[in-house]
């Protein structure tokens, strides 16, 4: 049954996994940019508010387009990978 799913089970995880990851990017983000607005109301003119080169925009980013895109990568390499075994002839 393990051998069967195997492939399937794989695909699931690395989603997961990548999700995860990028989840908690953006949580992290999203806290540090709230943290940094918070300061910058309450000491306005000494705490600069924060801009658009932010470090947490860039964490945003990552999490909504560049996850996708390592997911997308790591999906495609599986599917290779497996095409690739299929195709060879099991030793006799």
């Amino acid at each position: 049954m393990r051998r069967r799913h195997g492939f399937a089970l794989a695909v699931v995880l690395w989603t997961i996994a990548v999700a995860v990851v990028a989840v908690v990017l953006a949580v992290v983000a999203l806290v540090s940019l709230d943290a940094a607005n918070q300061r910058c109301f309450m000491d306005y003119p000494s705490t600069p508010c924060p801009g658009p080169d932010d470090p947490a925009i860039l964490w945003i980013w990552i999490a909504f387009f560049g996850m996708p895109a390592v997911w997308l990568v790591g999906v495609v390499v599986a599917f290779a990978a497996r095409v690739r075994r299929a195709g060879q002839t099991p030793p006799s």
